[in-house]
């Protein structure tokens, strides 16, 4: 089957679409990527076994006008256009777009074309607007261009035209059967990690013992409500007590804030920027941590999706200190790897990690997380979840005899 999935990003890189792209790769289908195009990047490449096609207007644009003339709004011409060459150049099968931004764009082509497609609904992301909304000091650009209002009207029709829905988590499943949509035109494959390969002889235990500092790492994007403000100050509280030390791994807009309230809070020996790091070694600092943290504030966001670094952390056994959003708290709970606290209660999240302090208690938790990895949440059974999916989509729409209807038609509609 040949395959388009439809990202509004650059790529590379992102853990979600390359996994998902790879699988598909992997089980024999012809997969192409059209993203946005990221500075000095080439028209058309390919990675790992992907075609990455990248969203342009034909001609010479300075950057900055090209970067505005294909910002991933519903119906931007440009990557529409860009998706019908591409659906009719290499007679493409199927569609699958990550989120709502461009989920009207591909509707439109894959139902000229006569192909069905499917929405890789990472998260919530009306919910998500709402979230950089509240928090933003730039309302009217939100407003602008990161509408929530306009993305729940986009989202509510998406859902119910898309031949099929992958989500991430349970919660995620439950709000669209709430609003309406069939549990059976939904599929869930979440962000779990690939098994391969681990550090055995250094993931099954916690190594620091008396007198060392509890080591935490956060892997991830430094963005508004992301919890990391309370996460400092509970440093700062349980310092008197004890030596902590935190690393951070990740990039975003509210580095340079964190960064100066680390320093006002007198926290500059135990906390750690280490700014984007090769994702080939973010493995190699986890296994040198005793605590994985994921601070999350909740929201409607968090609370309807779950993040990677959840389940990279309780890969290499490593138990996690989480908020009380609704799919963390529900797996940390179930799994026994690792405590939950009140959001943004700093108070909390000190006794947490004076719990968290004790190494028999993290070697318990770690070693829960680490099996619950291995039975249930990992790439190779969320893997074989989608490639069946998309498979089963693809035969709902006429089996065999799907490609030849598609190549008739995608030629004589969209040439």
């Amino acid at each position: 089957m040949r395959i388009c999935k439809i990202y509004a990003g650059v790529y590379p890189w992102e853990v979600r679409v390359e996994k998902v792209a790879r699988t598909l790769a992997e089980a024999g289908h012809e997969v192409h990527l059209l993203c946005r195009r990221g500075p000095e990047q080439p028209l058309t490449e390919t990675i790992d076994g992907i075609t990455v096609h990248r969203c342009v207007i034909p001609g010479r644009l300075p950057r900055k006008l090209e970067r505005i003339s294909t910002i991933p709004v519903p119906l931007n011409p440009v990557w529409t256009r860009r998706l019908i060459r591409i659906v009719r150049e290499f007679t493409i099968e199927l569609l699958l777009v990550r989120d709502i931004p461009l989920a009207l764009n591909a509707l439109a082509v894959g139902q000229q074309a006569g192909i069905p497609v499917v929405l890789d609904m990472a998260e919530n992301y009306p919910a998500m607007l709402r979230d950089l909304l509240r928090w933003s000091n730039k309302k009217a650009v939100h407003l602008l261009f990161k509408n929530s209002y306009l993305a729940a009207l986009v989202e509510r029709r998406v859902v119910r035209q898309c031949h099929h829905i992958l989500v991430v988590v349970e919660e995620s499943l439950e709000r669209l059967v709430q609003m309406g949509i069939s549990s059976e035109t939904i599929s869930i494959v979440s962000n779990t990690p690939r098994l391969f390969p681990l550090d055995v002889s250094r993931s099954d235990t916690s190594s620091s013992g008396d007198g060392q500092p509890l080591r935490l790492i956060y892997v991830g994007g430094l963005q508004v409500g992301r919890g990391l403000e309370e996460m400092l100050y509970a440093l700062r509280e349980f310092r008197r007590r004890c030596r902590i030390r935190l690393t951070i791994l990740g990039e975003g807009p509210t580095r340079a804030r964190l960064e100066l309230l680390s320093g006002q809070l007198g926290l500059n020996e135990s906390v750690r920027f280490r700014g984007w790091v090769d994702p080939a070694i973010v493995p190699a600092y986890i296994r040198d941590s005793d605590v994985g943290v994921v601070p999350h504030i909740v929201t409607r966001h968090t609370n309807t999706t779950i993040p990677n670094k959840l389940f990279d952390y309780m890969a290499h056994a490593r138990p996690v200190l989480v908020s009380d959003a609704g799919p963390m708290q529900r797996i940390v709970r179930q799994e026994h790897c690792g405590l939950c606290y009140r959001s943004g209660d700093v108070d909390d999240i000190v006794r947490k990690l004076g719990i968290l302090s004790d190494p028999d208690m993290r070697v318990v938790l770690g070693s829960n997380g680490r099996r619950a990895v291995v039975e249930r949440y990992n790439w190779s059974q969320d893997g074989a979840t989608l490639v069946t999916t998309i498979q089963s989509v693809i035969a709902k729409q006429g089996g065999d005899k799907v490609p030849s209807v598609i190549r008739a038609r995608a030629h004589r509609v969209l040439k």
